[in-house]
């Protein structure tokens, strides 16, 4: 889809993205970086208000047992439906903010790694608290730049982050099984 629609992502080269810009003010990296801290903490609020809802209990009991859920009158089309239009909102979101922060968007960029790395996100933060996958984010995106760059020898090495997230993986899925 990103390649044949050339006229709205220019193909293979992709496209640039300017720099975020608040009431016509263009925000340098570091004031983009806190603009996003808050769109986050402000997501994580509207996420934990849905869980702790009525439609956060139907989802629960859809998640649980959809026969159980029809039994008690849950509409299960209308809250799948509900589920996939706030998750749509949700990844939507991080992706424009993702590429206005790093202000390039191309197709590799999107690949199997990146998809390996939501996917070590949710595995290692686990899937039943809110900020799970905040944390999940921390080992899987903050260790490797923060820590593994800077050893001598394994820093250089192509691949260390994806070794080191398979490894935190097996760790978790042994030992907590629900995440960290």
């Amino acid at each position: 889809v990103f390649i044949e629609f050339e006229f709205l992502t220019n193909g293979f080269s992709g496209k640039n993205a300017s720099s975020p810009s608040f009431f016509s003010q263009t925000l340098t990296r570091q004031q983009t970086y806190m603009l996003y801290v808050g769109v986050l903490v402000v997501c994580l609020i509207i996420a934990h208000n849905i869980i702790n809802s009525s439609t956060g209990r139907a989802f629960l009991t859809i998640k649980n047992s959809q026969a159980a859920a029809q039994a008690m009158g849950i509409s299960l089309l209308k809250y799948k439906v509900m589920a996939f239009i706030i998750s749509t909102i949700f990844t939507a979101l991080a992706g424009v903010m993702y590429v206005h922060f790093i202000r390039y968007s191309y197709p590799t960029i999107w690949g199997l790694g990146m998809s390996l790395n939501f996917l070590s996100i949710v595995v290692i933060g686990g899937m039943q608290t809110v900020l799970g996958p905040v944390v999940g984010a921390l080992f899987v995106i903050g260790v490797p730049e923060l820590i593994l760059k800077k050893l001598p020898v394994i820093g250089t090495s192509p691949g260390v982050a994806f070794i080191f997230n398979g490894f935190v993986i097996i760790i978790v899925l042994l030992y907590y099984n629900r995440g960290v």
